[in-house]
């Protein structure tokens, strides 16, 4: 493994890199991460009373946040937070994401970040009034863009883009280099707190794509009716798994890689080549047919 990206610091995006790391799977160029400013805070008692953990190396690791009730569903540092963080040292090549970095690989095969500014230098301000530093994880993701030749394909964790919801429209500065999409990685879960209509519109993907599990109601069934179908062509809309809670999308089964709730297993896979690329739906360790072909978009 040449890179790994860390696109935030929330639990169910990072939790297990350390298990990877420590597995042998180090990177052998880079471990990838927004960096250590606008952290959140430590707590030093669970830190202490969790897996063994010395507060004191931990709290020296990098600049901790500072506890404050100022932000309304404020959270303290993770132990997965932690772990990362201590994996990722370990190994010696952690460093800082910069925008509109690329990274390439055999065949033309690249990644490129687009997020944090725009071509004209321009940015979000993610630390409006009344918000603290500590409460803007998902504004500060890295939203990575890989292409293959013709392909485009978007990743970007939860990256936010509905100022309505507290949040800010960070979507806004990727618009102009995701236009036209092949396949989208649905922004934050299919949460409400993204994937806006102008960012849809922008984009067009013809195929997207959900991770989620069965909390949150991930996607959300307006996100889904409301934003993404809201997008001609209507998109190919893919979920890693089924959820059942009221107001979660989960109408087509044929578009479901785990409808059984067996291990929470599901995977998307796609295969990609010079002119076209399938999609696969795992379940159970096993793909569960031959997929469906798309047409990659042509390019100017």
């Amino acid at each position: 493994m040449e890179f790994a990206i860390a696109t935030h610091y929330d639990a169910d995006h990072i939790g297990g890199l350390d298990e990877v790391f420590e597995g042998g799977w180090y990177p052998t160029t880079a471990v990838l991460d927004r960096g250590n400013s606008f952290l959140p805070p430590l707590d030093r008692d669970h830190v202490q009373g969790t897996g063994g953990l010395d507060p004191d190396e931990v709290a020296a690791l990098v600049p901790w946040g500072t506890p404050s009730a100022s932000c309304p569903g404020s959270r303290w540092a993770s132990c997965e937070i932690i772990e990362y963080f201590m994996a990722a040292k370990a190994g010696g090549r952690r460093r800082d994401i910069r925008p509109g970095e690329l990274l390439s690989f055999d065949h033309g095969l690249e990644a490129v970040v687009v997020n944090a500014q725009d071509a004209d230098g321009n940015t979000v301000n993610v630390h409006f009034p009344g918000r603290r530093d500590d409460c803007a994880s998902n504004d500060l993701g890295v939203a990575v863009l890989v292409r293959y030749g013709d392909f485009r394909y978007l990743v970007a964790g939860d990256l936010t883009g509905e100022p309505g919801e507290g949040v800010a429209d960070v979507e806004e500065l990727l618009i102009a280099e995701v236009v036209d999409l092949d396949v989208y990685h649905v922004n934050h879960h299919g949460s409400e707190t993204s994937s806006s209509v102008d960012f849809m519109a922008a984009t067009r993907p013809t195929v997207a794509i959900v991770s989620n599990g069965r909390m949150h109601n991930h996607p959300w069934r307006s996100v889904v009716e409301g934003r993404i179908f809201s997008v001609s062509p209507r998109p190919a809309l893919y979920l890693t798994n089924r959820n059942d809670s009221p107001g979660a999308w989960s109408d087509d089964p044929d578009a479901i890689a785990d409808d059984d709730f067996v291990d929470y297993d599901g995977m998307i896979e796609l295969a990609v080549w010079r002119r076209s690329y399938r999609v696969f739906r795992w379940r159970n360790g096993a793909r569960l047919d031959s997929g469906t072909r798309f047409f990659i978009k042509p390019r100017q």
